[in-house]
């Protein structure tokens, strides 16, 4: 086994264990890797789990190896995504398929204050505005971004489970935002939601958690921070 099979082995450990060390380590030698980790994470995203019944955290494994391809090489990130689809899977990998599908590939609409990037998907509408607002939350006092190395604006549907995710492999932060146009209090209230979201999963990222959702424990601190 190379050692850049082994690293893959290692992330998908780490999200089995919940080891964020792990995680980050083998993720940062996967993407120092870069086009010689291609063929491995495609490899393990080939697999029939994805059409069974969700075992521990298969959805977790899915989701960071299409992060960490969107990451090495966005043509194959795409490639992935028309496969998958094509392919019979679960309705919770599913989920996981459509979310990531929704990732941006353009330049960033904006970088904040300290280079970190806001990228906002091309089917939403007001892409300056919001990530103006982003810019501006940014600046609230408290809020400390540290390390984190993106964040995206994706369109939000029905079928999601969550307003936001904090990607800890990336220390990247998701939100989402509905595509279409809204006036008066729709749009004051999105906006409030959208803010609240964005504080929220800043707390993950300064508490130092794993992807929120998972312990209750972890969204109340995290929503302690967002207040």
């Amino acid at each position: 086994m190379s050692d850049v099979e082994r690293a893959v082995v290692r992330l998908l450990q780490g999200v089995a264990t919940g080891d964020t060390v792990i995680r980050r380590d083998a993720w940062r030698r996967l993407v120092d890797a870069g086009p010689e980790a291609v063929p491995h994470v495609r490899a393990k995203l080939d697999s029939v789990a994805w059409g069974e019944r969700p075992k521990g955290p298969s959805y977790l494994y899915l989701g960071v190896l299409l992060s960490l391809l969107h990451e090495l090489d966005v043509p194959a990130f795409r490639a992935e995504i028309g496969r998958l689809r094509a392919s019979r899977l679960r309705d919770r990998h599913r989920q996981v398929v459509d979310f990531m599908a929704k990732m941006g590939d353009a330049a960033p609409v904006l970088r904040l204050s300290d280079g970190t990037p806001v990228f906002v998907a091309e089917d939403i509408e007001d892409r300056e505005r919001i990530a103006g607002n982003i810019a501006r939350w940014s600046r609230t006092p408290g809020v400390e971004l540290g390390d984190v190395s993106r964040i995206d604006v994706i369109g939000w549907s029905g079928e999601m489970d969550c307003v936001g995710l904090y990607r800890i492999c990336e220390s990247a932060i998701v939100l989402t935002w509905p595509t279409g146009r809204a006036w008066g209090l729709v749009r004051w209230w999105r906006r409030i939601e959208a803010e609240h979201t964005f504080y929220h999963e800043v707390g993950h990222h300064v508490c130092g958690h794993v992807e929120g959702g998972q312990a209750p424990e972890l969204e109340r601190e995290a929503d302690d921070f967002a207040r």
